[in-house]
């Protein structure tokens, strides 16, 4: 016991993901925003930039890893900018207060992990069946995270006077995150379709309109993908096994159409067109920038927070988000972290199942950047799979602890 609990802290992949479930439970284990989390979050920096810092030294960046040094340089220097010129807090329009620390916090605990679980799968720290656990660890947290938010928003309510019994929960988003993971059962499939149930179902129960649409957009390519890849008469299993997934699916949905009010009620905004005003916002946003920017805002944006300091809210979309706060400039270096996300993807170096599930959370938060927050609000459940597939890890390879410290980055 002792020596497996000794080879486990070895490994310095176990120790970040450790730091990052702990901090993950911040509202259950202990309480939320506390010393205890912030300790948590400054471990997890600070390991974080001392990988990062060492990959960019060691110029081992190629074509997608370079469009991501300059998006997070990006977002360094006008988060920097941020806190020079606002200090501590942001003074939002009608009285909305940030902390200016937050804009930088967000897109480094977004995009930063995704060097360290590239470096730490390149290294043999991180493999496949090492995953498989973290995996399992990851999903449970999952659900106590939608769980934790779900009763907090119902006391609020509670607290304010209201019986509603069902709300929007906007940690189905986290659940969603989730769904490439699960390629990590590719090869067992009760755990794969087991996994994929639960992901869908909270999904499905947390009643994000967004989160429901791009679930459905991830199912339809998993089954393509599972349908395209088997071989011979496992070719029928499969395709037995996704007729039975979508039967209990559709039985649930039924269920949820007969015994919820409030998922009813939702699908009924949906197909009036009601975007949560959404519409509202994004016209805010562009007449913005086409008709009140001067010509130094339409090239380097507003700064960051531009959003909130001109408007009540955050765009919701990336685009609007970037070309508001960071300008034309910001747009094109947007553009081209799209772009070479793509390339790495058809690029012939990666095995059947890391090109599949890159093209998978290209799809996925390729379309959650036009109705959402998605580049600088990837949960680590989402970094660690690209992170693990731009380094090949479906391809395992097992290394002795010789090897593991000479890989280079």
């Amino acid at each position: 016991m002792v020596k497996l609990l000794r080879n486990f802290l070895k490994n310095p992949c176990n120790l970040y993901f450790l730091l990052w479930v702990t901090y993950s439970l911040q509202g259950v284990v202990y309480a939320r925003g506390s010393v205890i989390s912030q300790c948590f979050l400054l471990l997890i920096m600070l390991v974080s930039l001392k990988e990062v810092l060492s990959f960019v030294y060691n110029r081992d960046s190629f074509g997608y890893f370079q469009s991501l040094n300059l998006l997070v340089a990006m977002f360094t220097i006008y988060g920097l900018i941020l806190f020079l010129t606002d200090g501590l807090i942001v003074h939002g329009v009608g009285g909305r207060r940030v902390q200016s620390f937050n804009y930088l916090k967000v897109a480094y605990m977004s995009l930063l992990p995704i060097y360290v679980v590239y470096i730490y799968s390149r290294k043999g720290f991180l493999t496949l069946p090492l995953l498989q656990y973290w995996m399992f660890v990851f999903l449970l947290v999952g659900i106590i995270d939608y769980n934790n938010a779900q009763e907090e928003a119902l006391k609020k309510l509670m607290l304010a006077g209201s019986s509603k019994t069902e709300i929007t929960n906007n940690a189905g988003y986290v659940l969603l995150s989730l769904i490439p993971g699960m390629m990590v059962y590719n090869k067992k499939p009760l755990l794969f379709y087991l996994g994929m149930a639960i992901c869908v179902a909270f999904v499905l129960m947390g009643m994000k309109r967004g989160a429901i649409l791009i679930c459905a957009v991830s199912l339809l390519l998993i089954v393509w993908y599972k349908l395209r890849t088997a071989k011979g008469v496992y070719k029928i299993t499969v395709f037995f096994a996704i007729c039975v997934s979508f039967v209990i699916l559709y039985n649930f949905v039924e269920h949820l159409l007969e015994n919820s009010d409030y998922f009813n009620a939702r699908i009924e905004a949906t197909m009036e067109g009601n975007s949560s005003h959404r519409d509202d916002l994004y016209m805010t946003f562009i007449n913005a920038f086409t008709t009140k920017a001067s010509f130094l805002q339409m090239i380097f944006g507003r700064g960051a927070c531009g959003t909130i300091k001109y408007s009540y809210n955050y765009a919701h979309n990336d685009w609007l988000e970037i070309l508001t706060n960071q300008g034309v400039m910001g747009i094109f270096i947007f553009m081209y972290y799209w772009y070479s996300f793509y390339r790495e993807i058809k690029s012939s170096k990666y095995s059947e199942e890391s090109s599949f599930c890159l093209f998978l959370l290209f799809c996925m938060f390729g379309l959650k950047t036009m109705f959402s927050m998605s580049i600088c609000s990837m949960p680590i459940y989402t970094t660690t799979m690209l992170g693990f597939c731009l380094a090949n890890g479906f391809e395992t390879k097992q290394y002795d602890d010789n090897e593991k410290n000479s890989v280079d980055y």
